[in-house]
């Protein structure tokens, strides 16, 4: 299986809750968790979605890419969120 990554979601800071970002094919794959995080950092470069950005936490994830092959089903794949 190849190793993808990808962000899924943002997550409040301090908080267990988490609210979809978008559609996992709409972000983008990433080969590395580096590159999947330096694509959270441009996602920060635009001043108004900053501001709003900056309340949550970005998380890169890990993901098995077997599980894609039929598309993104963000109540079935909740569990690809890292808890704290």
């Amino acid at each position: 299986m190849t190793r993808v990554w990808s962000l899924t979601h943002l997550r409040p800071r301090g908080s267990h809750t988490e609210w979809p970002l978008v559609d996992v094919k709409q972000i983008g794959f990433f080969r590395s968790e580096g590159e999947a995080r330096r694509a959270a950092r441009r996602l920060r470069l635009d001043p108004g979605f900053r501001r709003f950005l900056d309340q949550f936490r970005i998380e890169a994830v890990e993901l098995d890419v077997d599980r894609y092959d039929h598309g993104f089903d963000p109540d079935a794949d909740r569990d690809l969120v890292p808890s704290d």
